[in-house]
């Protein structure tokens, strides 16, 4: 997911909102928060729009979308 951004260059954390919502209703639950993601803020703007928005069993997390440790398994 992009987050959407204000012509100041901040996340329009109103419109994110929608966004996730949207995404949650549709029954998806899977965040990757890989700290390259969104100026490296992605961690800090999925806790704002999710950690404190829905109940703990209703999301999931990666933080490394495919891991080095997913890549060197695929290599042997």
């Amino acid at each position: 997911m992009r987050m959407p951004l204000l012509e100041n260059g901040n996340y329009d954390m109103q419109e994110a909102q929608k966004m996730v919502d949207e995404y949650m209703k549709g029954e998806f639950c899977y965040f990757d928060t890989h700290p390259a993601y969104c100026k490296r803020k992605s961690q800090s703007l999925v806790r704002e729009l999710v950690v404190k928005r829905y109940p703990r069993e209703k999301f999931q997390f990666s933080r490394c979308g495919i891991s080095r440790k997913f890549r060197r398994a695929s290599k042997s």
